[in-house]
C-alpha cells in the first residue's frame, strides 16, 4: 500500500486590488482582510499544522504576461506582509503564489476585468 499525504484546502477569503497596485488592497477589502485574519488566529489554535496559501492573480487589460505575473506575485506577497502582521502564524506556514492572467474569472475591458485583480487566501491542513 502506498499511503499519500492529501491536503484539504479550504478559501477563507478573497480580497480584491485596484488596477496595476499590487501594495495595498482596495477600500471594499480592507474589512474582509481584518475578518480573514481573525478567523485565522482561531483556527490556527485549533490547527496548528495549519498553512495558508495565498494566490494572487491579475487582468489582462493590458501590460505583458510576464508583468502580470510579477503583479500577480507581488498581491500575494503583500496579503502574506498583512497576514504576518495581523496573526500569530509564521511566516514560513504561508506560501503565495502569483497566477498571473490564468486563472481570470472574467474577460472583457479594464472595467468589467476588475474581479480578476485579486489575491484568494486559503487555509491548508494536512
Amino acid at each position: 500500500n502506498i499511503l499519500i499525504e492529501e491536503k484539504q484546502k479550504e478559501s477563507v477569503g478573497v480580497v480584491y486590488f485596484d488596477f496595476d497596485v499590487s501594495e495595498d488592497v482596495k477600500n471594499q477589502s480592507k474589512d474582509t482582510l481584518k475578518l480573514v485574519s481573525n478567523k485565522l488566529n482561531e483556527l490556527i489554535a485549533v490547527y496548528p499544522n495549519l498553512e495558508i496559501s495565498i494566490e494572487g492573480h491579475a487582468c489582462n487589460s493590458c501590460g505583458s504576461e510576464r508583468y502580470n505575473l510579477v503583479l500577480s506575485d507581488d498581491r500575494a506577497k503583500t496579503i502574506k506582509r498583512k497576514i504576518v502582521e495581523s496573526t500569530v502564524i509564521p511566516s514560513e506556514k504561508i506560501f503565495e503564489t502569483g497566477y498571473g492572467t490564468s486563472h481570470m474569472i472574467v474577460s472583457g475591458n479594464r472595467t468589467e476585468q476588475a474581479p480578476n485583480r485579486r489575491a484568494e487566501i486559503f487555509v491548508v491542513l494536512k
